[in-house]
């Protein structure tokens, strides 16, 4: 019994040495508590006061012919726009009687696009479009108001410029802005279509445009014709194409670039680069030193955008459309417009409206993932955040935004938004 007692003791003197050796080790100077080295903070810093801040922007990454729409327009808005269309593969064949059977003859064709509404603005009598025929060929992807082709092998002027434009085939008065807009190609149906399926001539196309007054927006050009077999001449098929090639031409072009000026969306997919190196410590009003952003914990961090107010006519944005940030892999100031892009900053959207973008007001991209996989990071890898923002979709509207870069008046200035909290000065034991 004493032996065993012994023992207990000596064990239970042993935890009291061990209490008092973790109490001296956790034990914290009051005026030195975690709480004061970690307030969450909240900075804005002007593009200006950071030592690498650079923006700029490029054109090109979309074109009339990948827009989801086929502006026309007569003038009265300062543009000129005709659309241009090309149907080919044209159904010249069909299964009658048991056989297959080729075209006798094509009737009753129609080319028919449909209206978007919401875009488009007719004058109280209507508008009167016509249906040309094109007189020279065309490249859908490069073509201009003054080129047919300006591909970088290849630059052709218009015979006339704005589209050289033939005969015309058809006309139609759209009274009001209904959801479609039909030319009706009556007698020549058969000679038209037989003239677009000849591939041994250039198919030229046709152009849309308008003869009087109002602005249009235009969508999915479709033929549909009536076939009739040479088997079965007392019976017709109704057979329809979509435009294999279209796009539309437009004049004037967007004003050169002013200085202090950057651009996001527009028919010619216009994108803002940016490059910020990132500083390993900001200053904070209220604090008598830096407070380390390496290692911090970023609870948000944004750029924050001033818009100019709406770019001159006719270049405004005609509707709302999104932005989104994407990862640049390589330095822009080199590679330029080819500059490889990488993954999506998810929390970076933003939407852009007319009815809310005067002089002065913001808009926020979200970079907030970015920010902190950067303050993650071990001490001497890179800082240098490079991302280009753009339109989601591109080429969904005509117009763009602008926004003020770095050296723009302050009041358009771009800021880095960051809120934080600095890494604690001490670790657990």
């Amino acid at each position: 019994m004493r032996r065993r007692f012994g023992v207990l003791l000596l064990t239970a003197g042993a935890a009291v040495l061990v209490g008092c050796e973790r109490d001296e080790l956790l034990s914290v100077d009051p005026g030195r508590g975690p709480g004061q080295s970690a307030a969450t903070v909240e900075v804005l810093v002007d593009a200006g006061q950071l030592e690498g801040w650079v923006d700029t922007i490029f054109s090109g990454f979309s074109r009339p012919s990948s827009a989801t729409f086929m502006r026309v327009e007569d003038g009265t808005n300062d543009l000129q726009s005709r659309g241009l269309i090309r149907f080919s593969f044209i159904e010249d064949t069909v299964s009658a009687a048991g056989e297959l059977s080729g075209a006798l003859r094509f009737d009753s064709a129609q080319v028919i696009l449909r209206v978007d509404t919401l875009r488009t603005e007719l004058p109280e009598a209507g508008s009167t479009l016509q249906l040309r025929a094109v007189e020279q060929g065309w490249d859908s992807r490069s073509a201009t108001w003054d080129y047919a082709v300006d591909t970088l092998g290849v630059r052709e002027p218009w015979s006339t410029p704005g589209g050289a434009l033939g005969a015309v085939l058809s006309e139609a008065l759209l009274a009001e802005a209904t959801d479609s807009l039909v030319f009706e190609l009556g007698e020549l149906s058969d000679s038209l279509i037989q003239l677009w399926n000849d591939t041994t001539q250039v198919n030229t196309g046709v152009a849309v445009v308008v003869a009087d007054s109002g602005r249009l927006a235009l969508q999915s050009p479709q033929l549909r014709y009536q076939l009739v077999p040479e088997a079965t001449p007392d019976t017709s098929y109704t057979l329809s194409v979509f435009g294999t090639a279209g796009t539309f031409i437009f004049e004037p072009e967007p004003a050169p670039l002013a200085s202090g000026v950057l651009r996001v969306g527009g028919v010619q997919g216009w994108r803002t680069f940016l490059e910020i190196l990132l500083p390993d410590s900001l200053t904070v009003e209220g604090f008598p030193e830096k407070l380390a952003l390496r290692g911090a914990t970023v609870n948000r961090a944004e750029i924050v955008f001033s818009s100019l107010g709406p770019p001159d006519p006719p270049f405004a944005a005609e509707d709302a459309f999104n932005i989104f940030a994407y990862d640049v892999v390589d330095d822009f100031r080199v590679y330029g417009p080819k500059t490889p892009v990488g993954a999506l900053v998810v929390e970076s959207g933003a939407t852009v409206s007319p009815d809310i973008l005067e002089a002065g007001v913001t808009v926020s991209i979200g970079i907030t993932t970015r920010l902190q996989r950067w303050a993650e990071s071990s001490p001497g890898s890179s800082a240098l955040l490079r991302i280009v923002m753009r339109a989601q979709p591109e080429a969904g509207t005509f117009g763009f935004w602008e926004f003020g870069t770095a050296d723009a008046d302050s009041a358009f200035v771009p800021r880095l938004r960051i809120v934080f909290t600095p890494p604690t000065e001490f670790a657990f034991p």
